[in-house]
């Protein structure tokens, strides 16, 4: 079954972020914990995405989803939202189409929680060695 999002992006050309997020869903898959990660220690969305637009060349936005939560997503080059680490999912990456980007769902702010420098260069160097 073909979504929406997905049948809209095919009938106006815009295969380029299908692509996108097809190799964003591949390396995310692929990608390693870094050797310095603590037990108690997760990997985060801002140092994934960070790592993704580091590596890419993704343009980042952070602020709140669904008013709440910190975030960080990635934006396409049509201006649609990869985000590569979902909150309350089990999977992703998703790609959420640019007219879901409404104030109340994607909130941007510039806000960085916690980034660890050292965990966005691992992952972005096992990003780069995927391409």
């Amino acid at each position: 079954m073909i979504t929406f999002t997905e049948n809209y992006l095919k009938e106006n050309n815009e295969f380029g972020d299908l692509e996108d997020l097809s190799f964003i869903k591949y390396a995310f898959e692929n990608l390693k914990e870094p050797p310095n990660l603590k037990k108690d220690e997760d990997i985060n969305c801002h140092e994934i995405c960070k790592a993704f637009s580091k590596a890419l060349g993704f343009k980042m936005e952070t602020g709140h989803f669904l008013k709440g939560w910190e975030h960080s997503w990635l934006i396409t080059q049509y201006g649609n939202i990869i985000d590569v680490y979902p909150w309350g999912t089990c999977g992703g990456p998703i790609l959420v189409h640019r007219k879901m980007r409404s104030p109340e769902i994607y909130q941007i702010k510039n806000i960085f929680d916690s980034i660890n420098e050292e965990h966005v260069d691992f992952l972005a160097k096992q990003i780069e060695d995927f391409i």
